[in-house]
């Protein structure tokens, strides 16, 4: 049975907010408002660390991208990822998330046979202290998921325990995406925690319709061939550079032309598998410049063991200074280390380890005075 989004509340009365005389912000300012800022930062450093750490205990197959493209020019203008309920209960237990007593209902409808089971009960987190009242699960036996391969002919019906254990399966789901903040991730954040994301599932959306418009799904690249062209019935993950490029340019075209309208789902398919297709390499080509290694793939030899040290430095850096890593890495080495170094590659397996346990908090220091270094030299 589909998922029912709370509707979008517009009118400004209901987002109208109250604060009670006397609350925790107020004790705050009253009391030490430095310390209560130093308090929320380091709050904030810890749990975008804990997602991160809980990202890694997924797999690729465990995520759902659901990429958004402008209708009139196949530009790709949102990446986000949703943790499927196979997923949850690996990245739960960083948060140490559990389910409470469980309240079940079973829901049956006469004209088709099919029914429904509905849980009801609470969670928390033991790590943040967290807890939500009440959280909702279910499931309907008419899901394709569940019909598929039966034999209706010879009166093969679902199996209510099925049914019932993917119910439990969408509470515990919702209660780890809502108390982990892991509800809708940006794809870049998937990547900083070195998620393979060219493995994960892909659905497109076209904006610039009312509600938007399915363009279907497919599974990072593999599924989606090239329809036409010098390199047709390859993959995306097949293509050379400049195929790449060029197909990227021409099903974009061919996306945002409105004659070409009764293709534009399977173009807006193919559109983001060659987006996806283009992020891998890039990140790819950026991690072998910094580390000197390429990232282990699928059926490749794996990385030594230096290299995977290497990929963890990186990923640290990446993912507190973005594309001014290589100057963090640069400082940090000249100062920590006293080298001058162009990139990883000339770093010794001592001096890796000795960067990967400096403390986020330091590396963030640094950056910001970085960051005031170039402001005042402007």
């Amino acid at each position: 049975m589909a998922e029912v989004e709370t509707p979008i509340v517009t009118e400004e009365s209901k987002l109208a907010t109250t604060r009670t005389t006397g609350s925790m912000l107020e004790r705050w300012i009253e009391g030490n408002p430095e310390t209560a800022l130093k308090k929320l930062e380091t709050l904030s450093e810890v749990l975008a660390r804990m997602r991160l750490v809980a990202i890694k205990q997924t797999y690729p197959s465990d995520w759902v991208i659901h990429t958004t493209t402008d209708r009139a020019t196949g530009e790709v203008t949102m990446q986000i990822g949703y943790l499927q309920d196979s997923g949850a209960e690996r990245a739960g237990k960083v948060f140490g998330i559990e389910c409470g007593q469980v309240d079940e209902r079973r829901e049956d409808f006469g004209e088709d046979g099919t029914f429904a089971y509905h849980l009801r009960a609470p969670a928390w987190a033991k790590i943040t202290g967290e807890h939500i009242d009440e959280v909702i699960g279910s499931r309907w036996s008419g899901d394709l998921f569940f019909q598929r391969g039966l034999d209706k002919e010879a009166g093969e019906r679902v199996n209510p325990v099925d049914v019932n254990k993917a119910a439990y399966a969408n509470l515990h789901g919702r209660a780890v995406r809502a108390l982990s903040g892991l509800s809708a991730v940006p794809l870049d954040i998937l990547k900083s925690a070195g998620l393979d994301t060219t493995r994960c599932r892909f659905v497109s959306y076209s904006t610039g319709a009312k509600g938007g418009e399915s363009a279907g799904a497919t599974v990072g690249s593999a599924d989606v061939v090239m329809p036409f062209g010098n390199s047709k019935g390859k993959k995306a993950s097949e293509l050379e550079d400049k195929d790449l490029a060029w197909y990227f340019e021409a099903i974009g075209k061919s996306v945002a032309d409105p004659e070409k309208a009764k293709y534009k789902k399977n173009n807006d398919r193919i559109l983001a598998s060659l987006t996806a297709e283009k992020d891998r390499r890039a990140q790819s080509k950026a991690h072998e410049e910094a580390t000197g290694t390429k990232p282990a793939s699928a059926g490749e030899g794996a990385e030594t063991e230096l290299g995977k040290k290497k990929g963890k430095l990186w990923t640290i850096l990446q993912g507190i200074a973005d594309k001014k890593a290589m100057l963090l890495l640069k400082t940090v080495a000249k100062s920590n280390l006293g080298k001058d170094v162009t990139g990883l590659t000339e770093l010794t397996e001592k001096d890796v380890d000795a960067l990967i346990i400096v403390p986020k908090a330091t590396y963030t220091t640094i950056l910001k005075g970085l960051e005031g270094e170039g402001e005042a030299a402007k």
